[in-house]
């Protein structure tokens, strides 16, 4: 049986190898961003991880001591990252829901990232580990009231096998990428909670 993990956008959680318990959505909290006002609703029993520890994630990646991962890669998606404003969440079960906002600097629609992204997403994953297996390329879906992309990949490191679900949402120029376990409960009354900034 296929464990279940999740990842900081996708690579990093693949890195680390988070062993994920289901958790029912109890109590919900609300995460306004400081700097670019997006909102989402997530279980009060969620802790956010500041970002010195999400750069302290990294740079053990970066070490090269988690098999199954192209290490200078992960350098090299680290310094992409370190540009994004980025917030991760820890549950009590150690899962690390993650939430990117990147400026992409020209508009787009969940078609066209559906066609043009997805496939480079795909091709970075596979370059970063060995024997990706992609489960969902990248279809368009409604959660509330708004379009996502979602994809699905699966790879093995350090022995466990992982799968896990990412979520891109795009609003004008701003790409905003979302990862959760692979059937986590709370993924989608959490998506469905979701505002982007103004």
């Amino acid at each position: 049986m296929m464990k279940k993990y999740r990842l900081i956008p996708i690579a990093l959680l693949m890195a680390l190898c988070l062993v994920f318990n289901t958790t029912a959505l109890g109590e919900m909290e609300v995460y306004i961003n400081p700097t670019n006002g997006y909102q989402i609703s997530y279980p009060s029993s969620w802790q956010i991880v500041n970002r010195e520890t999400i750069d302290a994630i990294f740079t053990l990646v970066k070490s090269g001591i988690v098999s199954g991962v192209d290490g200078s890669f992960i350098t090299q998606y680290a310094e992409q990252i370190e540009q994004m404003d980025t917030v991760m969440f820890i549950t009590p079960d150690f899962d690390t829901p993650t939430i990117t906002y990147e400026d992409v600097g020209m508009s787009l629609t969940p078609r066209l990232f559906q066609m043009i992204v997805c496939p480079q997403i795909i091709t970075q994953y596979k370059t970063m580990f060995g024997g990706l297996e992609v489960l969902d390329p990248g279809s368009i879906i409604t959660i509330g009231d708004k379009e996502f992309v979602f994809q699905s990949m699966a790879t093995t490191v350090m022995g466990e096998t992982m799968q896990v679900d990412a979520y891109y949402y795009v609003h004008g120029k701003v790409l905003y990428s979302m990862a959760f376990t692979a059937g986590d409960p709370n993924t989608q009354e959490v998506l469905a909670s979701f505002v982007p900034g103004a």
